[in-house]
């Protein structure tokens, strides 16, 4: 619609859906219209099934530069209904919900059931995310006892993967799944697979042994900057951290496909320095850096942490939400 001025108000073209369009998001030459609509999975011949449609969420997006004539560029279907929707920069993040009956199976008899996983597709290619879970199984002298166990509290719907645990018994693992934090609030990652850590892991573990098969609150820490970014970030690996200090920086090692200067590939092995804290006077610092005239975030900018005597401390990328986080000890001048 045209509408200014007022008085001149027009249609200036119009667009026809064959699904229930919820939401739309403008942003410079691009819509982005939501919906609701259905798809109807392919039964087996010999199987007894109790679904006849699945609840998708349609995403389609198109070129307005022409307003006479929105050009669709493309589309992307997601099981589950439309939840909602949020642009931040360049991204759009979409959440759908689907009941868990909708998550339908192919039943040949008590013993083989062919279980279906929620698909995504985008412009007709069809794309299944396998999801995962990460175990643990006891050892003894090195030969595997009992039972193989689900690791309590990191497993989420999403996908959980790349488990490495250092020497102080902390969990560093990647996942793509949302977690609960201490104030009852939910956390998302800054990208796709984000790096996390759970702490005293043993004791998690232990406390969930004791706890007669009844839920325990885990609460997961994210690595934050320059450990993830708005892509993929995974496979970590840290250096054996020195225990007779109060603060150690190892470096650690992971896989990412970030847009780095440097990249070489797809996914390329970055370096960076951990900071360990064992004193707990050491305060946590998140620095924020924005565009001086526009006050957006300026992603993955670099900035450099200084002593009184301006000597470099750290040279740091913030990730793609314009974040770093420092850890200070409040008895020291900074700048930045």
């Amino acid at each position: 619609v045209k509408a200014f001025p007022s008085e001149n108000t027009s249609i200036s073209s119009i667009i026809t859906e064959t699904f229930w369009p919820i939401n739309i998001f403008v942003k410079d030459n691009r819509l982005i219209i939501f919906g609701d609509s259905y798809r109807y999975p392919v039964k087996s011949d010999n199987s007894s099934s109790y679904y006849s449609n699945v609840p998708t969420t349609l995403v389609k997006i198109y070129d307005i530069s022409e307003k006479s004539s929105p050009l669709l560029i493309k589309t992307i279907e997601t099981d589950g209904y439309y939840f909602n929707a949020r642009m931040i920069g360049d991204f759009v993040y979409l959440i759908t919900a689907e009941y868990t009956y909708f998550l339908y199976s192919d039943i040949y008899d008590e013993d083989t059931i062919n279980y279906f996983i929620p698909k995504t597709k985008s412009d007709n290619v069809t794309n299944v995310i396998d999801a995962s879970d990460i175990y643990y199984i006891d050892m003894k002298d090195g030969i595997p006892i009992g039972k193989v166990k689900n690791v309590p509290g990191i497993n989420t719907g999403g996908r959980e993967s790349f488990p490495f645990i250092s020497t102080d018994g902390t969990l560093y693992f990647s996942s793509d799944g949302i977690y609960e934090n201490k104030d009852g609030t939910w956390k998302l990652g800054v990208g796709l697979l984000d790096i996390y850590k759970v702490e005293n892991l043993n004791e998690i573990i232990e406390k969930a042994n004791n706890a007669n098969g009844k839920d325990i609150k885990v609460f997961v820490d994210h690595l934050g900057s320059p450990f993830n970014s708005r892509k993929d970030d995974f496979a970590f690996f840290m250096e054996a951290p020195n225990d007779n200090n109060d603060l150690e920086e190892p470096y650690a090692y992971f896989s990412s496909n970030r847009e780095h200067p440097e990249a070489q590939c797809d996914d390329d092995i970055y370096r960076a320095k951990l900071r360990i804290t064992k004193n707990e006077k050491l305060r946590d610092v998140q620095v924020i850096v924005i565009d001086s005239i526009t006050s957006l975030p300026l992603k993955d900018a670099f900035i450099t942490l200084l002593d009184a005597d301006e000597n470099i401390l750290h040279h740091v990328q913030v990730d793609s939400t314009g974040v770093y986080n420092f850890k200070i000890d409040p008895k020291i001048v900074y700048s930045l």
